[in-house]
């Protein structure tokens, strides 16, 4: 969401609109976020991330990276490789990501 990237806050209704959910929805799943301590909900301000949301938030983003290099490594599509990385990152154990990695970093040593 660029609106959260630039400001470091998200309103609720930026987060229903991007995802074209059902605002009690976003209340209800913001609300479990809140409590499992990933975010910080400021009322009449937006939401935030807490530390431990930013870790999380960052660790999501370089698994769909590495999963989305991979898919586009074998010939993928980048709009494909998008959409199926967003699927798959999901479900690959951290044994299986570091072998896509070590994978993908040999191949561009052997490039070189």
């Amino acid at each position: 969401m660029d609106c959260f990237a630039q400001s470091g806050l998200v309103r609720t209704m930026d987060v229903v609109k991007e995802l074209q959910v059902a605002q009690p929805t976003v209340t209800k799943v913001l609300s479990r976020l809140e409590r499992e301590g990933l975010i910080h909900v400021l009322p009449r301000q937006g939401i935030e991330l807490t530390v431990t949301g930013k870790a999380l938030a960052k660790k999501s983003m370089a698994r769909h990276e590495l999963v989305l290099r991979w898919l586009k490594s074998v010939g993928v599509s980048d709009q494909m490789a998008d959409l199926d990385a967003e699927g798959i990152e999901h479900h690959l154990s951290d044994e299986s990501l570091a072998a896509i990695e070590n994978h993908l970093n040999r191949s561009a040593s052997n490039s070189d």
